[in-house]
């Protein structure tokens, strides 16, 4: 069976979303103090777009964290997904659920992994 590599999905949109609503920020008021429209923050936080170096480390100070950070999630993740993706094809799930899974928050797919690694 040829398996398809795991498609890369923008990751960095859903982290700078969590953090801005774990520091009670809105949308607006990221977007003024990292000097972005609201619109193009919000299609970040969607995974629509990527952000350029600059505006990320705008976000990152903003948020009070290191771009570092964002680099090493996008690691991190790629790991989780790949991995989850062989149990998931190991146990005969449909290609169609393996995308929408996929697509799950990062938190999701890392419960999802563990209850897979449980059960083996």
């Amino acid at each position: 069976m040829v398996q398809r590599p795991v498609v890369q999905r923008q990751r960095i949109g859903p982290a700078i979303r969590k953090l801005r609503h774990e520091q009670d920020m809105t949308l607006d008021d990221l977007a003024e103090q990292a000097g972005i429209s609201a619109s193009h923050l919000s299609r970040l936080e969607r995974g629509q777009t990527l952000p350029s170096f600059t505006v990320l480390a705008g976000i990152a100070h903003v948020l009070g964290v290191s771009i570092d950070e964002f680099a090493q999630l996008e690691q991190d993740v790629a790991v989780l997904d790949a991995d989850l993706d062989e149990v998931m094809r190991e146990a005969g799930i449909d290609e169609d659920a393996i995308s929408e899974i996929l697509n799950l928050s990062i938190e999701s797919r890392q419960e999802l992994l563990q209850a897979f690694q449980k059960g083996s």
